[in-house]
């Protein structure tokens, strides 16, 4: 397997995967990661989210993101340095920004809600074991898109292979796979195929 790093934050720590080979993120079947991220979010514009893309892109993940998750896509991490927000209609569903990962103030959702939901229900029950079966399983996926309009749910991107996956309450940590990378999940968005 071979190793690819993240150019989109040069000069901070290694955000690589290991992939069966090297994607060419330039061009894949002719789009670039720009112009898939340009065209999900026009196409979630026409469809009455609010989009607000970044005058100049930022290049830093948030240190809560650098310690828990080293590795992280390329085409996750161009999205979070190009949009600043990404929001439904009505606020009920949400892409995960920059802005995200910092601290709620008060009754803000939370970037990781739904991990502390599960925590404090394990915590209630008293039951460790489940406790660190929680902890394990969200150390290995990255939230990137929350929904909260009827069930509570989201995308995230599991670590060890890049793979989006789809959970939902009552048990947040049983999920199925949704797209095969983040870049397919913005364009299965941009063509209005995936729900959220």
């Amino acid at each position: 397997m071979s190793t690819w790093a993240c150019p989109v934050f040069a000069g901070q720590a290694c955000y690589c995967f290991e992939r069966v080979e090297k994607p060419d993120l330039q061009s894949r079947g002719g789009n670039t990661v720009e112009s898939v991220i340009d065209r999900a979010c026009s196409s979630l514009r026409k469809r009455g989210w609010t989009v607000t893309e970044r005058s100049v892109p930022l290049c830093r993940l948030p240190q809560v993101i650098l310690d828990r998750y080293p590795c992280v896509p390329e085409e996750w991490a161009a999205f979070l340095s190009q949009v600043s927000r990404c929001v439904k209609d009505g606020e009920t569903a949400w892409l995960l920004c920059l802005e995200d990962f910092e601290e709620a103030d008060g009754g803000g959702f939370r970037w990781n809600e739904f991990e502390q939901l599960s925590l404090q229900a394990a915590a209630d029950a008293g039951d460790t074991v489940w406790q660190a079966d929680i902890r394990r399983f969200w150390d290995a996926h990255i939230p990137v898109g929350l929904s909260v309009g009827g069930a509570y749910e989201y995308y995230a991107i599991r670590v060890s292979d890049g793979v989006v996956v789809h959970g939902a309450e009552p048990e947040f940590e049983e999920v199925e796979e949704a797209a095969a990378s983040f870049f397919q999940l913005l364009t299965e968005l941009g063509a209005g195929n995936v729900r959220l």
